[in-house]
């Protein structure tokens, strides 16, 4: 049940991610729509490439690394699909962002940006980068907040020199961990 909930996440997302590409593309050939002046703007650039418009005009490449995230990503949703919430809605997201820029890829050879923020200098991105952006921030905050396992040191003993569930491994006490 909690699985469809997070592919619905990344279907809204990939469909928010459209509309707004759809808006950006009535944008071609005018002059820039400043939002907050000095700050953020909307403005219309097709990028061939990937993030900073690396592997520029090879979209192939772009389509076949994304293809593996799509499908990797996917199984991942599935198969961890019992761990915690956050790490699947961050999944979730970042699927969103990797579809939304590869519809770009596969049928235009290009991805449509138009978010400029003005105030420092950076690339234009679009809704899918937003995605794929907020998606690793979130599993950044589920790695070091809430997955208990991630930064464990498995030969780490404590002081009394017992293992970690506190038998001694000398004296023969304990259960045998294979």
């Amino acid at each position: 049940m909690m699985t469809a909930v997070w592919f619905l996440i990344s279907a809204l997302l990939v469909g928010a991610d459209q509309l707004t590409k759809h808006f950006a593309e009535s944008l071609q050939g005018k002059e820039e729509i400043v939002v907050i002046k000095g700050v953020l703007s909307f403005n219309y650039v097709e990028n061939s490439g990937a993030a900073w418009g690396m592997l520029r005009n090879a979209s192939w490449i772009i389509i076949v690394i994304t293809t593996i995230a799509i499908l990797a990503i996917s199984a991942a949703i599935i198969v961890y699909r019992k761990v915690h919430p956050l790490f699947s809605l961050s999944l979730s997201v970042i699927l969103a962002g990797a579809i939304g820029n590869y519809l770009g890829h596969v049928f235009s050879g290009y991805v449509v940006d138009f978010i400029q923020v003005k105030f420092i200098s950076f690339p234009s991105f679009n809704v899918a980068d937003c995605c794929v952006t907020v998606g690793a921030v979130l599993m950044c905050v589920y790695i070091l907040f809430f997955d208990k396992h991630f930064f464990r040191d498995e030969k780490k003993k404590n002081k009394s020199g017992k293992g970690e569930n506190g038998d001694d491994p000398e004296s023969g006490n304990g259960t045998a961990h294979c």
